[in-house]
């Protein structure tokens, strides 16, 4: 009876022991789960303040035309300032 008792003793220790280790795990685990959330709201904020692909506003094309390139190669002078 007394060997069966020191055996459960036994075994209990070792699962404390092994309750301990998973707590700590664990909390390691939420620790890094934590901070890749975190991480992770900078390139969502970066992709949200990305312009769309086929936006072209700002690289030298108009508002209005901008799925379609200026292909003249000189450039159209204004008639208005050679009148007299």
């Amino acid at each position: 009876m007394q060997d069966a008792l020191n055996k459960l003793a036994t075994e209990n220790e070792e699962l404390k022991s092994r309750s301990q280790e998973m707590l700590y795990e664990n909390q390691r685990l939420a620790g890094i789960i934590i901070s890749s959330t975190r991480s992770s709201a900078s390139p969502d904020k970066l992709h949200g303040a990305m312009k769309p692909s086929g936006d072209k506003i700002g690289l030298g094309y108009g508002s209005n035309d901008s799925s379609k390139a200026e292909t003249r190669c000189t450039p159209q002078l204004d008639r208005t300032k050679f009148k007299q």
